[in-house]
């Protein structure tokens, strides 16, 4: 019995953990840079090699190679052999696939493959190349599994297979990510790295275009692969090809190609289900019309549906855009390591050279050997009749072969190769022959001498040769799409009123106008999202939205992008739609209509102050990227933000009073500035809301924290100077609580009352009417007024 050691169990533990990790990285999931390949699939195909199942002979059951590697070279079982057999045969998965095949290999929608003694394999055209002349001592070799036979340790690998066909592999705490290439492409960049090994990345991209799917479709972000090429890692994003075909009564969206990996059975599913929650309307069919000789994925519109918004949303939210994510990892002398475009291709190049070198000796050394037993043979014939004396006279092979050896000055070599001449072969004729070969093995010696000094010109021309013999037009269109403009995105924005609402907890959510329903007043409304409400508004999908944050920093945001919610539902945070720092929260916001003729915006703190500056130095700001709006004074806030042109407006405060005056007693200023005095407040109060003034006919309905409300006319505020204390509007109390929203109404419209617990939509005729100050009719009951807009 063997001797037991005695270890901690944590150490055991990490020490085995070690060994499978890098088992998994340099045996499973990461290539070799140096010819591109998985263990798995460099020794399928040297079996198929090895094994003779060549491009010109007849396919051979799939059951022959997987049985065979997994005997002689893989310690895998069988489904995972013939899973990477079938892939390196699948046209949609490989730009230029390595095996041809017969049968049912799969589909990229991620069809079942048939059993492997169903169908038939053998190498293709390509896939022989990446064992070109292993035979001829141009790799390296180690002990397969078994302990019997040898496998190449890397493949001659003279198609760039890394670079062309890509792959993908998840080991430990380790992935790799390479997108398929044009070989013509790559070939070009590869012959003039070869000739510029001085050049820098940026000077392969004249080359390098960007990824060539099989799949085809458009790589719409040709600016950002430079990163890609240049790190190591970057995205390219995939879209899939449409045209749009008009029937009689609707048109129909066809997608003939559809983004790499993507399943278009998945992808049927996805969009149904998008049907189905809402977020897209329209769409009366989806079918999968694709054949053999293409894809076909149609979308069927309803009557009088456009057909634009609804690819605008496809490719917004489903995978008929996709990102496909580079992530260059492969082992460099059995080591990962992250590689740039040049780097990889610097890679090929050395072991192009290595195997050209090899080669090249091998064939050297084996042009010197028969020259050499040429000169011997040529030497007897010379004098072939002492010679067939010498041999007749002699009593054996082996002495007949010393002799030879003895007078001619030959070595055992030449000796046996004399000995070994057919008699026919003394003709004179066949002297003459033996001289050419030898003269032709001569005049290839040289020439393998030259490549063996400088193996480039001869690479070149291999790599010519490749380019011209695979190279192929590209499928996959490279372009740079737009950044689009506010204009353009809307173009794609169905037209929907809704009220966006935010809440104290920074979250945010648009609700359709169309699920409100007005109620009588002092009723309970329905119940809200739990997080309180801090502002309301109401606007248009195709409309604008200004964020603004504690501190005077204006976000801007299409309001399509917010997420759609109900009344009860949590909203979405609103750092995660625009890019606020961390230690910002969002204070209030507005919307900018898309037809507004508004000239400016008109800011108010809390302490009083009023601020209008020119809307158009808010307008050209970039969407999610904050820029300074107001200068915030310490200790103030924002009250509220409006848009205005020369109108007169009306600020009020939670003590109940209310102020009116011109706005062009306010001089416009410059973004980042504080204002000026709006309202001389009293110790302890505080502005709650401006309101321009669009029409004099308007009420002002004002609301106190306990729910009640009351509306008074315009004509109850006299016009004044900015910068008085304004007049009573309304006697706060404590069993009303502070003012806390106004809103100018006409009788026509319907008020969203939003409390702490539930909101209520009312119409404004059911708004009663009282003088300055009369507290009012209970409007929401056990609800907390929080906010006010029209809806």
């Amino acid at each position: 019995m063997g001797e037991i050691l005695k270890t901690p169990i944590v150490n055991e533990v990490e020490q085995s953990f070690l060994d499978y990790s890098l088992s998994v990285i340099t045996d499973r999931a990461i290539p070799s840079a140096e010819d591109g390949l998985k263990p798995v699939a460099r020794r399928i195909l040297y079996d198929m090699f090895d094994k003779g199942y060549f491009n010109n002979k007849k396919f051979v059951k799939c059951a022959q190679p997987v049985g065979d590697a997994m005997g002689r070279f893989h310690p895998h079982g069988d489904s995972s052999i013939y899973g990477a057999l079938c892939l390196l045969s699948q046209p949609w998965t490989m730009r230029y696939p390595l095996i041809s095949f017969h049968g049912n290999n799969g589909s990229r929608d991620g069809g079942e493959l048939a059993a492997y003694r169903y169908t038939e394999c053998k190498l293709s055209k390509v896939g022989e190349e990446m064992l070109a002349d292993i035979k001829k001592n141009t790799c390296d070799w180690q002990l397969a599994y078994t302990d019997v036979e040898n496998e190449p340790v890397y493949l001659p690998g003279r198609i760039p297979h890394l670079l062309v066909n890509g792959t993908t592999g998840i080991a430990v705490a380790m992935a790799c990510s390479f997108a398929p290439h044009n070989l013509t492409e790559i070939m070009d960049a590869i012959i003039y790295t070869l000739r510029n090994s001085e050049c820098k990345v940026e000077d392969l991209l004249q080359f390098v275009q960007g990824p060539d799917f099989p799949t085809g479709g458009t790589v719409i972000n040709k600016d950002e692969l430079k990163t890609a090429y240049l790190t190591g890692k970057g995205r390219a994003r995939m879209r899939a090809d449409y045209v749009i075909e008009h029937e009689k009564t609707h048109d129909l969206i066809v997608f003939t190609t559809i983004p790499y990996k993507v399943s278009k059975d998945t992808l049927c599913e996805d969009i149904d289900k998008l049907c189905e929650e809402g977020k897209l309307n329209g769409i009366v069919a989806i079918r999968d019309e694709s054949t053999k000789d293409g894809v076909r994925f149609v979308i069927e519109l309803d009557k009088g549906v456009s057909a634009q918004p609804i690819i605008s949303k496809l490719y917004k939210l489903s995978r008929l855009e996709e990102t496909y994510s580079f992530n260059q990892v492969a082992l460099v002398n059995k080591k990962p390591k992250l590689l740039n475009l040049k780097q990889l291709i610097e890679i090929y190049i050395s072991h192009q050279k290595d195997v050209i070198l090899r080669k090249t000796k091998y064939e050297y050394d084996k042009a010197q050997a028969r020259i050499h037993i040429l000169n011997g043979i040529l030497k007897a014939l010379e004098d072939i009749d002492n010679v067939i004396a010498l041999i007749k006279k002699s009593e054996s092979a082996v002495v007949a072969r010393q002799a030879l050896m003895t007078q001619y000055n030959l070595d055992e070599d030449q000796a046996k190769a004399i000995l070994d001449i057919k008699l026919s072969r003394l003709a004179r004729l066949e002297k003459v022959e033996i001289q050419e070969e030898r003269d032709n093995l001569i005049k290839e010696s040289e020439r393998l001498a030259l490549i063996l000094k400088d193996p480039t010109d001869e690479l070149e021309k291999i790599f010519i040769t490749i380019k011209n013999t695979y190279g192929d037009a590209r499928i996959t269109k490279i372009i740079q799409a737009p950044v689009e403009k506010e204009d353009k995105e809307i173009e794609y924005v169905e037209p929907e009123k809704c009220v966006v609402v935010m809440t104290e907890g920074g979250t945010i959510k648009r609700i359709p106008t169309a699920s409100y329903r007005t109620q009588k007043k002092n009723g309970k409304g329905i119940k809200s999202q739990e997080d309180i409400t801090s502002c309301v508004l109401r606007t248009n999908t195709i409309d604008s939205l200004m964020i603004f944050s504690n501190k005077g920093v204006m976000y801007r945001l299409l309001v399509d992008n917010i997420p759609v919610g109900t009344n009860s539902s949590q909203g979405q945070s609103i750092k995660s739609l625009v890019n606020m720092a961390l230690d910002e929260n969002p204070e209030t916001m507005y919307s900018i209509y898309r037809d507004t003729d508004a000239k400016y915006v008109l800011f108010t703190t809390k302490n009083g102050l009023v601020k209008k500056t020119a809307l158009e130095e808010y307008i050209n700001t970039k969407k999610k990227t904050g820029i300074v709006a107001i200068s915030l004074r310490e200790g103030d806030s924002l009250a509220s933000v409006c848009l205005i042109k020369d109108e007169s407006i009306v600020l009020t405060t939670k003590n109940g009073m209310g102020i009116k005056f011109n706005s062009t007693d306010i001089t416009a200023t410059s973004r980042a500035t504080a204002g000026v005095k709006g309202i001389n407040l009293n110790e302890g109060d505080e502005v709650i809301s401006t309101m321009p003034i669009r029409h004099d006919t308007d009420s002002i309905a004002v609301f106190s924290e306990n729910g009640l409300g009351k509306k008074l006319s315009l004509n109850e505020l006299t016009l004044q100077k900015r910068g008085g204390k304004g007049l009573n509007i309304y006697k706060t109390s404590g069993s009303t609580g502070p003012l806390t929203a106004t809103a100018l109404i006409a009788d026509e419209d319907n008020l969203l009352i939003t409390g702490d617990k539930a909101s209520i939509c009312v119409s404004a005729k059911d708004i009663p009417a009282f003088g300055r100050i009369s507290v009012g009719n209970q409007i929401i009951k056990s609800s907390k007024i929080k906010s006010v807009t029209k809806v």
